[in-house]
């Protein structure tokens, strides 16, 4: 009988049952808020670290910017004056046999500071000047013939059809049903070809400004 009273005075009641629940409840709230609030303190360490970078590297740039500046005016105040274009040739403009040294084209100019496109020139198959601008097309040995528009090149054989097929497909390939084409430039003819392919079209219409580049691009 002294056994079974001991056993049943150990026993827990539901009162003692719901107490230890709320008691398991509150420390598991305490150790997720701790979690919680360790997680955003780590956050906005990250967010700090992060904006810190983004101010050193933006006043970096800005920096770099300004030195590049300073160089480019530097150079321009040392030019001799023989790098400079007389107000001749400035109204005529751009000679594209000016830019063939040692038998390479090199692509320079403003939009590319710092670096230049050389290519080797096997024949020069024409040069001249339209009322628009300097024409040249040349002969390269390892990206075929070149369409170069004063100083800049257009195509090669090479890597056309990368530029002609994306401007051609994707706008026509998009629209339900292309019969009649404008094509505004283009006259290396090498979007007319890409959107030859599309059985739909039935007129194509080009705007070239400047007949040369028609007529030497064929």
């Amino acid at each position: 009988q002294f056994q079974l009273c001991f056993q049943q005075h150990q026993q827990p009641t539901n009162d003692d049952q719901q107490l230890l629940s709320r008691k398991e409840n509150v420390t598991f709230l305490v150790v997720m808020y701790g979690v919680s609030m360790t997680f955003l303190g780590l956050l906005q360490v990250l967010v700090l670290i992060f904006t810190a970078f983004n101010i050193l590297n933006i006043n970096s740039i800005s920096v770099v910017a300004e030195q590049h500046q300073q160089a480019q005016q530097h150079s321009s105040c040392n030019a001799s004056p023989t790098t400079k274009m007389t107000s001749e040739e400035q109204s005529q403009g751009l000679n594209g046999m000016d830019l063939i040294i040692d038998g390479w084209f090199h692509e320079r100019g403003e939009l590319w500071p710092g670096q230049a496109m050389s290519l080797k020139v096997e024949e020069v198959l024409y040069h001249g000047r339209s009322d628009f601008q300097d024409v040249l097309v040349f002969k390269s040995a390892n990206h075929g013939n070149v369409l170069v528009l004063d100083g800049v090149i257009q195509v090669t054989e090479r890597d056309e059809f990368a530029y002609q097929e994306m401007m051609a497909h994707i706008p026509l390939f998009a629209h339900p049903k292309p019969e009649k084409v404008l094509v505004i430039g283009g006259g290396d003819g090498g979007i007319l070809r890409e959107i030859a392919k599309h059985p739909g079209v039935k007129e194509i219409f080009i705007c070239e400004i400047d007949g040369d580049v028609i007529k030497y691009s064929k």
